[in-house]
C-alpha cells in the first residue's frame, strides 16, 4: 500500500465532494462509518454547502493522505497491456488473412464486427472459395515449424501468430489449413 500526501486544492475539494456523495447513499455511509468517520463529522459535512468545502481545501491540502493499493494498480496495468495485446493481435489476424470464423472463435468477436474490421483494414473481402495450400515441400517445413512452435507457446492464437511470423508469405488461413490438412476435425476454421 502506497500512501502519499496530496497538496492539490482541487483534488482535496473533489475528495470532500466524494465524501458528501457517499454520505447520501446507505452503502457509502456504511463505508465511511466502517473506515473511521464519526457520526458528528458526517453530520457536519452533510449540512455544509459545497462552497465551504472549496474554502477549507487550502487548509487541508497537507493533511490529506491517499492510500493506493499498488497491487491493484499493477493488476489493472497488466490487464490493460493484455487488452492492447489482444487488440493488436486481432488486427494482425484480420490483416493477414485469418477467416472470419477463425477470428470469431479466437477473439470472441461477432461475424459482423469481423466483416467491418476487414473492410476497414484490408478493403473488400475476397470471394468465397478454398484457400490454396503451399507447395508440398513448403508444407513439410510448415508442419515441422508448427510442431516446434506448439511445444514452445501455449494457446492457439499465440501459436498461429508465431507460425505466421515465420511464414509471412502465406495467409494465416493457409497456414491453418496446412497444419490441419490431415485432421478430420479442426478446432478453428
Amino acid at each position: 500500500m502506497l500512501s502519499i500526501t496530496v497538496s492539490s486544492q482541487a483534488i482535496v475539494t473533489l475528495v470532500l465532494l466524494e465524501i458528501i456523495q457517499k454520505i447520501e447513499t446507505k452503502s457509502g455511509l456504511d463505508e465511511l462509518l466502517r473506515n473511521g468517520c464519526d457520526a458528528a463529522s458526517i453530520d457536519l459535512l452533510r449540512r455544509r454547502p459545497a462552497r465551504d468545502l472549496s474554502d477549507i481545501a487550502p487548509f487541508l491540502a497537507r493533511s490529506l493522505l491517499f492510500a493506493i493499493d499498488m497491487d491493484e494498480v499493477r493488476t489493472c496495468l497488466l490487464r490493460l497491456d493484455s487488452m492492447r495485446r489482444t487488440q493488436q493481435q486481432l488486427e494482425y489476424f484480420v490483416k493477414h488473412g485469418a477467416s472470419r470464423q477463425m477470428v470469431n472463435q479466437l477473439f470472441s468477436v461477432s461475424q459482423s464486427d469481423v466483416r467491418a474490421m476487414q473492410e476497414m483494414l484490408i478493403g473488400p473481402s475476397r470471394g468465397p472459395g478454398r484457400t490454396s495450400l503451399p507447395k508440398t515441400s513448403e508444407r513439410d517445413e510448415i508442419h515441422q515449424d508448427w510442431h516446434r512452435i506448439s511445444l514452445a507457446h501455449t494457446g492457439l492464437r499465440e501459436q498461429l501468430y508465431h507460425l505466421h511470423m515465420e511464414h509471412p508469405d502465406y495467409t494465416i488461413e493457409a497456414l491453418w489449413q496446412t497444419v490441419n490438412e490431415f485432421n478430420a476435425d479442426q478446432e478453428v476454421a
